[in-house]
Formats: C-alpha cells, structure tokens, sequence
C-alpha cells in the first residue's frame, strides 16, 4: 500500500508498484469519485493520498478477519501481526 506512508505523484506511485502509469493513473481517478483517495494540484502534479478515515475501518475488519480465520491457513502467516491502520493527521 504505497499511499500508507506518504502521498504521492501517479509517476511516484506508478514507479513504486511497478506499474504503467496510464493504468495507475485510471485507477486512481476511481479511487477518487469513490472518496477512497483524495487528489491535490501541485503546479502541474496531482498529488493522491489516501482517505485514512474511510480506509482506516476497511482495513480493521480485514485485520479482525485474519486473526479469527487465518490462524490454521497456510497462505496467512498468522504468527505475524497486522498492522494496516493508518494514523489520522
């Protein structure tokens, strides 16, 4: 999740994920007439970052699942703990 730690560029982002930038690019613009990702203009940049407080929930129920279902599955490392949440500014 590469928009967890710090907002991005959709080169940025495309760079990280190794992905096409086109791609990432359409994604995004969904992500964002979705309110899952929020976009800022920086001179000629769109800068994305995520919306922690509708993000943050998703990711605690997918938490709260892996710890109650994924402790005898062998594609879960249920020794590891997840930490998905994202601290809100």
């Amino acid at each position: 999740m590469a928009l967890k730690k710090s907002e991005l560029s959709v080169n940025d982002l495309a760079e990280q994920i190794g992905e096409e930038q086109s791609n990432v690019s359409h994604h995004l613009k969904n992500l964002v007439s979705c309110n899952v990702v929020f976009v800022r203009q920086d001179g000629k940049k769109r800068i994305y970052s995520l919306n922690k407080e509708v993000i943050n929930p998703i990711l605690q129920i997918i938490d709260k699942h892996v710890k109650t279902h994924c402790t005898d599955c062998t594609h879960c490392k249920s020794d590891k703990t997840f930490d998905y949440t994202v601290k809100i500014k």
